[in-house]
């Protein structure tokens, strides 16, 4: 992450730009690679992609914009269920644009073992 400073365009950076990510990959032979950001944006908002060259502040061609928005999601599960039985979970995702990928996924997370007030059910 950086400052507003980093934003190596020609324009100066408005409100909208909250954060910079800051993500370093040598491009491979043939000019094609992924870049991975070692973070995520930490704010819903409007992000700009640029390429730079030999390591320097030389950006080369147009920036690429791309927005950091919320998906809102309804849940319904039940709020206890037997460890080692299935537990069910609905849900409803709410895009706003209208398109989703079918690599779209949902995930259930420990946060924190025995949770609940300490009697170790979860």
């Amino acid at each position: 992450r950086g400052g507003a400073a980093l934003n190596f365009g020609d324009r100066p950076v408005s409100g909208q730009h909250r954060e910079v990510l800051v993500g370093w990959t040598l491009v491979p032979a043939g000019n094609r690679g992924r870049l991975f950001f070692s973070g995520l944006p930490a704010n819903v908002g409007h992000y700009r992609l640029r390429y730079f060259v030999h390591g320097s502040q030389c950006a080369l061609g147009e920036p690429v914009d791309t927005w950091a928005r919320h998906v809102e999601v309804d849940l319904e599960t039940p709020a206890q269920h037997v460890v080692g039985e299935h537990l069910p979970v609905g849900y409803t995702m709410h895009y706003r644009e209208g398109n989703h990928s079918p690599w779209d996924w949902a995930g259930l997370f420990v946060l924190a073992p025995g949770s609940d007030g300490g009697e170790g059910r979860s």
